[in-house]
């Protein structure tokens, strides 16, 4: 949203907020379970707005998923950023 939005606050706190939420839940989901894990994030491991910020620039780049489920995006964007090595 445009930060002219008097909503733009909130939309971009209801935004991070999926985003890290999304995350969290796959950390949980494959805690302990390597053969699951598909995003192997670096050490240091990037900082939450860095990491969004890095986001916002991939989605800029590749439109063609913005239709996709949010998730799905998040997520292409997580597994061609920081992919696990097998």
């Amino acid at each position: 949203t445009s930060p002219q939005d008097p909503h733009y606050r909130e939309a971009i706190h209801f935004c991070q907020g999926y985003l890290v939420g999304a995350f969290h839940y796959y950390l949980a989901e494959t805690a302990n379970k390597a053969d699951l894990k598909m995003v192997c994030l670096p050490e240091p491991k990037p900082s939450r707005n860095l990491a969004i910020d890095m986001f916002i620039a991939w989605a800029k780049q590749h439109p063609q998923y913005l239709n996709e489920l949010p998730v799905e995006t998040e997520f292409r964007f997580l597994t061609e950023k920081w992919p696990c090595k097998k």
